[in-house]
């Protein structure tokens, strides 16, 4: 019995494991992008898509219209942000 629940914890820990690599190949994606590198990090959002699919997008881009806000899953700062769509660079 021991056995199985060593194998058990293996499995769980590689699922684990593999999650928190997705995650940080994730999280490194706005200093490798070209559109996101020259970007102050301040400015970058993470969000999810009406699909479930994680994104970063930079605020201040012009390219940053409500209709891209729009398909963008709903949570009190993307409503905020399409209330100000477009907001000026923080200086």
């Amino acid at each position: 019995m021991e056995i199985l629940s060593i194998i058990a914890q293996n499995e769980l820990l590689k699922i684990q494991n593999d999650s928190l690599k997705k995650e940080i190949e994730f999280m490194n994606i706005p200093f490798t992008d070209y559109k996101l590198r020259n970007t102050a990090v301040f400015n970058i959002v993470r969000a999810k898509t009406l699909e479930g699919t994680d994104i970063w997008f930079n605020k201040i881009d012009p390219s940053t219209n409500e209709k891209f806000l729009r398909s963008l899953e709903s949570n009190d700062y993307i409503e905020y942000l399409i209330e100000n769509c477009n907001p000026k660079c923080e200086r």
